[in-house]
């Protein structure tokens, strides 16, 4: 059985952003493939754009949490298997990968591994460190869109080696190149990488997807009065 659950997606914000913990979305766009075996099932996977919908709404804001305005468009990554990127509106609430997916059990066929727990600790630092690989040979950017040696091959092999870091038993079709790259992503279980913001987006009626959480720029502002007030403090007590 082929299951064509399309997955990834990459931040494009505007500058009128606003703090929020959860957004409303829907897929926009694909670029990816099939070919990717996970534990016996044939998936197709790759990157996925989304169009935000409304944001959060101020009850539901979280410092340091941000998404775009209504008509943005950013590209991800999926970290489950049972549901679908949605070409409906959705809403998602961000929360640390270890506490996805949403929900717990997503499905028979390629259950959470930790079901009826969330994936905990130890499958959020492997997806940590396959983004983060990847990030490094410049295949994706740091907010997960594509990168300069990037392309559609690439966008498959960072997804099937994020589907290996949750469930294992992950394979994937393609050249002697496909598969070294596969390998090379894979490799990295226990280097200790972790990339910067890396959040999870889970809703209990869509695909989760990776979400990048940066600081917005009133919180470098802040950042900036803070550092001068210290340093202004270190010349008195000279």
């Amino acid at each position: 059985m082929i299951k064509n659950i399309v997955c990834i997606a990459a931040l494009a914000v505007a500058s009128g952003s606003t703090l929020a913990s959860s957004y409303d979305a829907f897929r926009s766009g694909f670029d990816g493939g099939g070919g990717i075996t996970v534990n016996g099932t044939s998936y197709s996977g790759g990157l996925i754009q989304y169009t935000y919908g409304a944001g959060g709404s101020p009850a539901g804001m979280a410092a340091g949490q941000f998404v775009g305005n209504a008509g943005d468009t950013f590209v991800s990554f999926c970290i489950e298997l049972e549901q679908f990127a949605s070409t409906s509106m959705r809403t998602y609430t961000i929360v640390d990968l270890a506490s996805a997916p949403d929900p717990t059990n997503t499905g028979v066929n390629n259950p959470n591994p930790n079901a009826p727990n969330s994936y905990g600790p130890g499958i959020a630092q492997r997806i940590h460190e396959v983004v983060a690989r990847a990030i490094v040979l410049q295949w994706i950017n740091s907010d997960l869109s594509l990168g300069s040696l990037g392309d559609t091959q690439t966008n498959r092999v960072v997804q099937a080696a994020i589907w290996d870091a949750i469930f294992g038993g992950t394979t994937l079709t393609g050249n002697a190149t496909i598969q070294a790259n596969f390998n090379d992503l894979v490799s990295q279980y226990g280097s200790g990488a972790r990339v910067a913001g890396l959040r999870a987006a889970v809703s209990p009626n869509a695909q989760d997807h990776l979400y990048i959480v940066p600081l917005p720029p009133a919180a470098f502002a802040g950042l900036a009065t803070l550092v001068g007030v210290a340093g202004v403090a270190r010349l008195r007590r000279r």
